[in-house]
């Protein structure tokens, strides 16, 4: 596939602003929040329990497992489940 070189040239330099060659300064995102009235609607994906929601992270009612909470986006991956807690409900 060949690309023409002006379209080349302009996704390889800097945005620049006002025609002036300076790189514009990067602007800060927003922090992300959880809404936690949103775990109602969620689910633990190994038991499918409900999952109540702390400031940084949902824990599952049933199972015990701990979900992080990145950039407000509760992060469901069963492999990255805090398995610590799971240990402890066993005990």
């Amino acid at each position: 596939m060949c690309i023409p070189s002006a379209i080349l040239t302009a996704l390889t330099q800097p945005f620049s602003e006002g025609g002036q060659g300076r790189s514009a300064p990067m602007r800060a995102l927003p922090k992300l929040n959880f809404d936690p009235a949103a775990a109602a609607e969620l689910a633990c994906p190994i038991c499918l329990g409900s999952l109540c929601a702390d400031p940084a992270r949902l824990v599952c009612s049933s199972c015990g497992r701990v979900y992080p909470i990145v950039d407000g986006i509760p992060v469901l991956i069963a492999q990255r489940a805090d398995q610590e807690a799971v240990s402890r409900r066993r005990d």
